[in-house]
């Protein structure tokens, strides 16, 4: 990402990163061996990139899935999110739920901000045979659109192999940002949140350096806001909610960032809330440093 110039913000460095020596990847992301070569697919490669401008070509299919249920529900109560993934920019969207009878509604606002800020019309959904993408309801829709459905084969997850993926490489990061971290699994949707919001502004190999962020708005993304998971926060408390004597600032923990809006989300253990916190009213943030 540095030698492509890939975001904003990320300095020239040059650090050799062990994996090995990270707790937390090997705790959080530990497999087993596999016993034999498994059959691998292969994209087909092509230009990713128009030349006028990086306008993005293809765009017109995603994928989704849909895990859980997680065995601790999340601050919010929710059971399962659902990643949607767009296919040629591979930027990733998600979404927490408390029951899976909320995927179709939630494809529904996705889709319409969609064509709302792409102008853009989807010909295909790659989805699994879960019964949450199968029902009438959510046949009748998408065929009504003119959005054509591939679905899996029973028992080959990997033909979804885009989204499945994700979910996989996903938890495998909540997990070590919550060793990491030393929170509660409880935390796992904002981890997750966080997680996905930088995971958009990393190059990807099948788009030629780029980021999904770039790709899918045209603008390069910056880092220089990003943080590390589980900081310490020094939140700013304005003058007209304490008096003389009453601390400054109060004390919490970095969960993530504000949605459609510059800012951080931060938990706050006195209170037992995440709070939206804008940028000015955080004071510090202390980073980890191994």
């Amino acid at each position: 990402m540095c030698k492509n110039k890939s975001v904003k913000g990320l300095e020239k460095v040059n650090i050799k990163i062990d994996n090995e020596s990270c707790i937390a990847c090997n705790v959080g992301k530990a497999t087993r061996t596999s016993l034999k070569k498994n059959y691998v697919y292969k994209r087909v490669t092509k230009s990713v990139l128009d030349k006028d401008m990086g306008h993005v070509m293809d765009k017109d299919k995603v994928h989704m899935d849909l895990w859980g249920p997680a065995p601790v529900n999340s601050l919010r109560g929710s059971k399962y999110f659902l990643s949607i993934i767009d296919d040629f920019s591979r930027k990733i969207d998600v979404f927490t739920l408390k029951s899976k009878s909320e995927v179709f509604s939630i494809f529904k606002e996705y889709l319409s901000r969609v064509q709302r800020e792409l102008g853009r019309k989807l010909k295909s959904v790659g989805t699994d045979n879960g019964m949450e993408f199968c029902h009438k309801d959510f046949e009748t829709f998408l065929r009504d659109l003119g959005i054509r459905i591939e679905r899996t084969s029973f028992y080959t997850p990997e033909l979804n192999g885009i989204a499945e993926r994700f979910n996989r490489s996903s938890m495998e990061a909540v997990r070590t940002m919550l060793q990491d971290s030393d929170l509660q699994p409880r935390f796992w949707a904002e981890a997750l949140h966080a997680y996905v919001h930088t995971k958009n502004r990393c190059s990807h190999k099948l788009t030629e350096g780029k980021t999904p962020m770039e790709i899918w708005s045209g603008h390069k993304p910056s880092i220089r806001h990003c943080r590390t998971f589980g900081s310490l926060a020094y939140v700013y408390v304005p003058i007209v909610n304490r008096n003389k004597l009453q601390p400054k600032a109060k004390i919490g923990i970095l969960v993530g960032y504000a949605v459609n809006r510059r800012g951080y989300r931060v938990w706050l253990p006195k209170e037992r809330k995440v709070r939206r916190i804008c940028c000015k009213r955080m004071l510090t943030l202390c980073l980890q440093i191994a």
